[in-house]
């Protein structure tokens, strides 16, 4: 759920592939696939403060990484992946995005925390 922003100042830039946008009103859902090091960035930037859902290592966390180590061409297809809320972002060229965050609370990783770990 984020409002476009032509805000100069960005939390995180994120370049995301086979992307598509739906917005109803000043709310947007921008949806995509990252690489694997740019969710780097997003473990710098965020926390799992925002999930409602409390994620520790478990037996998931562990079919994850089994699934990284072993077949990690298949990995899309394991996971529903990670859903991220920010305040603003801003649309860059070549399929990059810039978030901004303002309350971790609310802000941040909301859903994927499994796959985060």
């Amino acid at each position: 759920m984020l409002k476009n922003s032509n805000a100069s100042e960005a939390d995180l830039t994120l370049r995301l592939y086979q992307v598509s946008k739906q917005s109803v009103g000043s709310i947007s859902r921008i949806r995509g696939n990252a690489r694997i090091r740019q969710i780097a960035r997003l473990i710098e930037v965020t926390d799992l403060s925002a999930n409602p859902r409390f994620s520790k290592m478990s037996n998931i966390t562990q079919d994850i990484i089994d699934t990284l180590e072993t077949t990690p061409d298949l990995f899309w297809v394991m996971s529903k992946g990670i859903v991220v809320s920010a305040s603003s972002y801003r649309d860059l060229d070549g399929d990059r995005f810039e978030f901004s965050f303002e309350d971790e609370q609310f802000e941040g990783v909301i859903d994927g925390g499994h796959n985060l770990l």
